[in-house]
């Protein structure tokens, strides 16, 4: 768990630069953008007035060439952008994996105080059912000794002085 913090406070440090890359590259595109609204205002001002001159052709294929260039560079940087934004959405899932990750553990976990809980109960109902057989085995055996061995003792000396009473009272 620990190792998964470590690693979702990294991948938000990650995504807080993507989200920096992106800025800097959405800034690139409106600045490619200016530049190309510029250089086409560059290339039609100099057509109109190339179209008088003949040798104007040359300098408008130049301006043509690098209106190309710049709309290259314009395309790259969407490009750019869009594979930032996909690396973005990745590591964000990862999060969520990471997330989910973390949700099962302590699911897991709970489980698992589940379980010791129910030992627990089960090793409280076996010590009651082993208090209650010594109960149900030591009760009489403490009667028996207590009640019934003194009761026997009495009777017997009652018994052996009742006949010593016969034997005494027949001989005189």
């Amino acid at each position: 768990v620990l190792l998964l913090v470590v690693v979702d406070v990294g991948v938000v440090l990650v995504l807080v630069l993507l989200v920096v890359v992106v800025v800097e590259e959405a800034v690139l595109v409106v600045v490619d953008l200016v530049v190309l609204m510029v250089l086409l205002l560059i290339v039609v001002v100099v057509v109109l007035l190339l179209v008088v001159v003949d040798v104007g052709v040359v300098l408008v294929l130049v301006l043509l060439v690098v209106v190309v260039a710049v709309l290259l560079t314009v395309v790259v940087d969407v490009l750019v952008v869009l594979l930032l934004v996909l690396v973005m959405v990745a590591v964000l899932l990862t999060v969520v994996v990471d997330v989910l990750l973390v949700l099962l553990l302590v699911v897991v976990l709970l489980t698992v105080v589940v379980d010791v809980l129910v030992v627990l109960l089960l090793v409280v109902v076996v010590v009651a059912v082993l208090v209650s057989v010594v109960v149900d085995v030591v009760v009489p055996v403490v009667v028996l000794l207590l009640v019934v061995v003194p009761v026997m003792v009495v009777v017997m000396v009652v018994v052996v002085v009742v006949v010593a009473v016969v034997v005494v009272v027949v001989d005189v």
